[in-house]
């Protein structure tokens, strides 16, 4: 038997059974037992690393390295010790080594970098994978961790060029293009941004992932869609989108405001509704059934769905302003002009201009 895999976690009852499969012996004297094979060195150091004896753990993979120099797994789980001790450049080192070893070795460079983020912030995160891109170990996800936090430290042009340079080496996979649509929202390029997601969603091996990474995706196209005007393109894919994943109000208020934008207040009365179901606490979607309501006619319903609302949100100006609306289309005037102004009063500034201007028309202010 070879031993444990290089991902079996090194405090596991699977490295400590092979150190003692092979018998216990004291850590002083090993190295110096040239009867010992590599294996025994190798299920040894990592038992005693695990034990928090890491310098005699790496003096027994080191020698295990030297009498075994086609084994790649000593200096892997020197890598991984080094990594836990948080001695991120001697892990990297010994990473480099174990891969030249073993070409085809998965480099965990992405997942070091994210545990660097976690315990030692942003810029020492992006330290250490431009050193592991300088050594050629930073694979594909590895890239993307560096563009994602250039993104986030204001360095939008080193972003673009990673996310780019991912898109050339990559083209099959989606999430650079997800990335460069990241970016395009953030800079309000509704437009360009469905031109990205669209990329990825075309990405062969985007079929690979799973229903709630492609949900979240065809999501992300919804809104793209929504926000640049493209309502059709909005209700497909909305419709893949809740598909795959059925269990987000949020999402079936988009298929909401989306077939309103369509004009079909069927279909958005039923979306809204699929959303109460989901969270009758959200005012929103009550809202949005009432919006539906009064485009289908039933104004005695749409009063209610925005009293419901108000229960909800009693401070919010807007519901103030759309009850308004229902009272001057069903006649009550006086009603209509106290709740306008208690919307003014309560927040002009989130008012839509287009709501009042109904409202007073119908008023005849």
């Amino acid at each position: 038997r070879r031993g444990p895999g290089v991902h079996e976690p090194i405090a596991s009852e699977a490295w400590q059974k092979c150190a003692g499969e092979l018998g216990h012996r004291e850590s002083i004297g090993m190295i110096d037992d040239l009867t010992l094979d590599s294996k025994t060195l190798l299920c040894q150091g990592v038992a005693l690393a695990a034990k928090g004896e890491v310098e005699q753990g790496l003096n027994l993979l080191n020698e295990s390295s030297v009498r075994d120099k086609t084994d790649h797994r000593p200096l892997y789980m020197s890598g991984r010790i080094l990594a836990e001790a948080g001695r991120y450049e001697e892990a990297l080192t010994a990473f480099k080594r174990s891969a030249g070893r073993f070409p085809a070795m998965a480099v965990p460079t992405e997942r070091l970098g994210r545990k660097i983020l976690k315990q030692r912030g942003a810029e020492q995160a992006q330290q250490f994978l431009l050193k592991a891109r300088e050594r050629e170990m930073c694979p594909y996800g590895c890239q993307g961790l560096i563009a994602e936090l250039h993104y986030k430290a204001g360095q939008s042009q080193e972003a673009s060029v990673v996310y780019n340079e991912m898109v050339l080496a990559e083209p099959d996979e989606p999430s650079a293009y997800i990335g460069l649509a990241r970016m395009s929202n953030a800079a309000g390029n509704h437009q360009q941004e469905v031109e990205f997601i669209d990329q990825a969603v075309a990405a062969a091996h985007f079929a690979e992932l799973s229903d709630r990474q492609r949900a979240d995706i065809f999501y992300s196209l919804a809104f793209a869609r929504y926000n640049a005007e493209q309502h059709d393109g909005a209700a497909d894919a909305i419709t893949r989108a809740t598909t795959l994943r059925s269990d987000r109000p949020d999402w079936h208020m988009l298929a909401g405001w989306i077939e309103l934008k369509r004009d079909r207040p069927d279909d958005a009365l039923a979306a809204f509704s699929r959303a109460e179901s989901l969270d009758d606490k959200l005012s929103a979607a009550k809202i949005g059934r009432g919006d539906a309501l009064i485009e289908l006619g039933r104004n005695g319903k749409a009063k209610k769905a925005f009293k419901q609302a108000q229960k909800l949100d009693p401070t919010d100006a807007v519901i103030l302003l759309k009850l308004a609306y229902v009272e001057a289309l069903t006649g009550n005037k006086v009603a209509a002009r106290q709740l306008v102004d208690r919307a003014t009063r309560l927040d002009k500034g989130r008012l839509p201009p287009e709501l009042i201007a109904k409202i007073n028309d119908i008023l005849g202010r």
